[in-house]
């Protein structure tokens, strides 16, 4: 086996929220260093509550993804909401998953089931049984024989998703080809594997421009994973000796409502498009999102005026929502919360810390 890694979670030193509870909580958003990332809390829990409604509604459990935030508050918002209650996560690192188990999630029974939803890569193993003693409802994705051959020399029989590929060529296999035979074959007649369920992700959904088209990926994930459910099935009933131990499910994402506040630091009357304003807004992530971030650079991002009721200058302070929230919320290192019912959202209320690592 590889040289194994761990997860020290207790090195991270990750920023002191009562430190900076004392310092921010109660203060007006303006009042913070910008660049800064706020997320609403009230809108963040009517999101969640929606997206329970909706898994119930598709008649499907719901596993929530803590990627997007990576905090003990924001996992509990998902998990417990005014529409449902879940117990089952999925993440992406290991870091986040030790943050669970680290904040309490698992012992208080708020967290029950956690999906590590990437391929485990081999010196990651000890680390990830290390995880399983804690909890041991752990399961990860593979597409690979390669994967959980690996896991041979461990002595648990693992829980594991088999990660479908919905058209997309994002990651997983075909359902139909050779290699997901051959990899369906394999995992069910596997005595240190158990089959969970099937995994999907469309990756291009995060170019939905209206809710229409977000809701066809959506359906295209759901279909994707019951084509491979079923085509499981079908393998499993031309060969009696295998056996499936668990019934397929599928992982639900939502991600959160958040801005970043930025202050103009610079302002060009007529330089931009037909003799459009520009206005250059200070350090922050970039990319490009609707019609008013037209472009971005590695330390600040132009702003182009599109109507002539539209006024910045120097010093103004704009708010901007990235079209990726989990690119955005990865480079700041704490997020100001505040809440639509206490000072209409302009009053901070709360500091999340995110976990941090891999």
């Amino acid at each position: 086996m590889a040289d194994q890694t761990f997860t020290h979670f207790d090195l991270l030193n990750l920023p002191n929220k009562a430190a900076l509870l004392q310092a921010f909580q109660n203060k007006s958003v303006d009042s913070v260093r910008t660049p800064a990332l706020f997320i609403n809390q009230s809108i963040f829990a009517k999101n969640c509550a929606r997206m329970h409604s909706k898994a119930k509604d598709w008649g499907a459990s719901f596993r929530a993804h803590v990627k997007t935030h990576k905090t003990a508050e924001g996992t509990k918002l998902q998990l417990e909401s005014s529409s449902d209650k879940t117990t089952a996560i999925v993440c992406s690192t290991l870091a986040e998953a030790w943050g669970v188990v680290k904040a309490g999630l698992v012992s208080d029974g708020i967290v029950k089931d956690i999906l590590y939803g990437l391929p485990i890569a081999k010196n990651k193993i000890e680390d990830f049984s290390s995880l399983w003693e804690e909890i041991e409802a752990t399961t990860w994705a593979f597409k690979f024989l390669e994967e959980f051959e690996a896991l041979r020399p461990t002595p648990r029989k693992w829980s594991a998703f088999i990660k479908i590929d919905g058209g997309q060529k994002r990651a997983g296999v075909p359902v139909g080809s050779l290699i997901f035979k051959e990899l369906v074959t394999a995992a069910f007649a596997s005595k240190f594997v158990d089959v969970y369920g099937f995994y999907c992700h469309a990756g291009n959904a995060y170019a939905a421009t209206s809710l229409g088209e977000a809701t066809n990926f959506l359906t295209s994930e759901v279909v994707a994973v019951n084509n491979g459910a079923k085509a499981a099935l079908e393998i499993l009933e031309a060969n009696p000796s295998l056996k499936a131990t668990q019934e397929g499910k599928f992982v639900l994402k939502e991600d959160i409502a958040q801005y970043v506040k930025a202050t103009v630091v610079s302002f060009y009357a007529g330089r931009g498009v037909d003799g459009t304003d520009e206005a250059f807004k200070d350090t922050g992530p970039s990319g490009t999102y609707g019609e008013v971030f037209t472009e971005g650079q590695t330390e600040h991002g132009t702003l182009t005026r599109k109507t002539k009721e539209e006024h910045l200058q120097v010093g103004s302070k704009v708010d901007i929502v990235g079209q990726h929230a989990c690119l955005v919320a990865a480079a700041y290192p704490w997020y100001y919360i505040v809440d639509s019912g206490v000072d209409g959202g302009n009053q901070i209320v709360d500091i999340w810390v995110p976990w941090k690592g891999w």
